[in-house]
């Protein structure tokens, strides 16, 4: 009896599933470089939590946009752009691997789009895949956007904004923020204080300081900081706001420098948070988020000296020249240079007048003030600082000289930033052991900058 067996039936291998697409996008390529750059210096050097490495990503269908977010929990920055948006999502990549992708510059980079599109694979691992025309695409390991910490919002509608002029803040802050302290054990020290005027509506104080110098710019035609009407002004102490002065910086680069350009700013109290709308052309929106810092600021009117022992004008490229050329040397002895005025000289006339038996009237030579630095080893340079005769006055007697020392770069520091701002003149109302006074005034404000002497034991 012959037995048939069956066939085997043939093995039925099931098709690899296709990963969901969950977000998909495009976008012009050069608005998210720029977008990119700009987040990126939101982004901490060190961190402990790697999520603040991150960007988030979020794409709305229905306003067809991209919306991306950075922080570093002491401030934050979210601008939106125009996108076209075929599936909505939202997640976080490492800002360095996107940006990575999108260094090198070509002229049609106006013209051209990057697609963007997130697949969630079987095992739920996310994936941004990044697709730039021609040259190539990359694929990203991506995270939830719900691990990215919340950049607070702006209710505008229940808070009443304060309005600035983009290039006056802008100037403002570089004439300010580098003076404030990077020493976190006094924190009040590394903001800069912001003060309405009570007295005249239309003036701002902004105030930095560290140990040995203080900037203070008063801006005028501006609205106060804080509208007049808030329940703020009914607090016992003074109006103010602190800001961390890394929040300045920050400002002072997304501000435009286009003149006529406003900026809507907005302070909430009890969140405790500040928030500025910066209109760019290439986003629909910008907003910057920082928290205020609690602390009470120093009282700087009570350091301001109320007399001086020289007052002159001086140039200011001529200055900064010569400081720069004396940092070389000064920073092998604590950054000492000597600012000196020599005593007054006389010259005594001999010859008699033709037809005069008077002597011809003693005259004065005038001062010169020089610049000097030395170090042990390296030798001595000294420099003369010209300066002109009826910008000079003096409370010394004619046989007095006088030095003061300073710190060769607090000078520098701030002569690079009037330069900057290309102010030519600064007037310089010295003290030899009492704090000095830098002064300048024009369509930046009014600034005064304050510098306490060095004081050595030769």
């Amino acid at each position: 009896m012959t037995q048939t067996l069956d066939p085997i039936a043939p093995t039925t291998i099931p098709p690899k599933a296709a990963p969901d697409v969950t977000m998909a996008l495009t976008c012009r390529l050069s608005d998210l470089r720029e977008a990119l750059s700009l987040l990126a210096l939101c982004i901490p050097k060190r961190t402990t939590l790697d999520i603040l490495s991150h960007v988030c990503l979020r794409a709305d269908a229905e306003r067809q946009t991209l919306t991306l977010d950075a922080t570093n929990l002491e401030v934050g920055l979210s601008l939106t752009l125009e996108a076209r948006v075929a599936r909505a999502g939202d997640l976080t990549v490492p800002l360095k691997d996107l940006a990575g992708l999108f260094k090198a510059k070509h002229k049609d980079d106006t013209f051209r789009r990057a697609r963007l599109e997130e697949q969630r694979s079987l095992d739920a691992a996310r994936i941004l895949d990044v697709e730039i025309g021609e040259r190539g695409t990359a694929s990203i390991p991506a995270r939830d956007a719900s691990e990215f910490p919340a950049i607070p919002t702006i209710d505008a509608a229940t808070t009443e904004p304060f309005i600035l002029k983009s290039l006056v803040l802008k100037r403002a802050i570089a004439l300010t923020a580098f003076a404030a302290a990077t020493d976190e054990s006094r924190p009040v020290l590394t903001t800069t204080y912001l003060k309405p005027d009570q007295n005249f509506p239309d003036r701002l104080h902004l105030v930095t300081a560290d140990t040995f110098r203080i900037a203070h710019l008063t801006l005028e035609g501006q609205r106060a900081l804080i509208p007049w009407n808030n329940s703020f002004y009914a607090a016992p102490e003074e109006p103010h706001l602190l800001l961390p002065t890394t929040t300045m910086k920050l400002l002072e680069k997304l501000l435009p420098d286009t003149p006529g350009t406003q900026v809507s700013g907005y302070y909430e109290g009890e969140r405790s948070q500040v928030g500025f709308l910066i209109p760019l052309p290439l986003f629909s929106s910008l907003r910057l988020m920082s928290r205020t810092v609690e602390g009470q600021f120093p009282n700087f009117r009570q350091i301001l000296p109320k007399t001086f022992q020289v007052d002159v004008e001086l140039p200011v490229t001529d200055l900064l020249d010569t400081y720069r050329s004396h940092k070389d040397l000064a920073a092998d002895s604590s950054n000492i240079t000597r600012l000196s005025l020599s005593a007054a000289i006389k010259d005594e006339g001999k010859e008699e007048k033709e037809g005069e038996g008077e002597s011809q009237a003693s005259e004065r030579q005038p001062r010169i003030l020089t610049l000097t630095s030395s170090a042990e080893g390296r030798g001595e340079r000294v420099s003369t600082i010209p300066y002109a005769l009826e910008s000079f006055s003096t409370s010394l007697a004619d046989e007095e000289s006088f030095t003061v020392i300073f710190n060769v770069q607090y000078l520098i520091d701030l002569l690079t930033a009037l330069q900057k701002q290309k102010i030519a003149t600064l007037r310089c109302r010295l003290n030899a052991t009492m704090p000095s006074c830098f002064e300048s005034r024009g369509t930046h404000g009014s600034y005064t900058h304050v510098v306490m002497p060095m004081h050595t034991n030769c």
